[in-house]
């Protein structure tokens, strides 16, 4: 008999390709990371394109280097994980830098159309009210 996901350690889940990544946060990137690619993206507070390294993990996972705000942008995204389907934000485990998780698409598990809209209704209110409270 196997195990359930609950009962196994961070590290086997995070190995599990058949969880859904919009289910679970992983705690740091793996420490065998590799650069494997650079793309050009606009950078909207130096106002121009940059690159941006592309890493990749022993199974192909790949990795978005992050470099303004990382720390917010790894709350943001966990505080919204529940609420809509977003990428993991991970320090890597020597510290010294944020990625990106790129999510697996095809183990997101499908929502129903009205539980998508009352999740998008109630986080963009918060949203709202957030960013009009002066």
């Amino acid at each position: 008999m196997s195990e359930s996901p609950d009962t196994r350690s961070a590290r086997e889940a995070y190995r599990d390709p058949t969880l859904d990544p919009t289910t679970y946060t992983e705690a740091y990137a793996p420490a065998d990371l590799k650069e494997v690619d650079r793309i050009s993206v606009h950078d909207k507070e130096l106002n121009r394109w940059v690159q941006r390294r592309v890493y990749a993990d022993a199974d192909g996972n790949r990795y978005f280097e992050l470099t303004h705000h990382p720390a917010t942008q790894q709350l943001a995204s966990r505080m919204l994980k529940g609420i809509v389907n977003v990428a993991d934000v991970l320090k890597t485990p020597s510290g010294d830098r944020y990625v990106s998780k790129e999510m697996d698409i095809e183990r997101i598990a499908a929502s129903h159309p009205d539980t998508v809209y009352a999740d998008w209704f109630i986080f963009n209110a918060l949203l709202h009210e957030a960013c009009t409270m002066r």
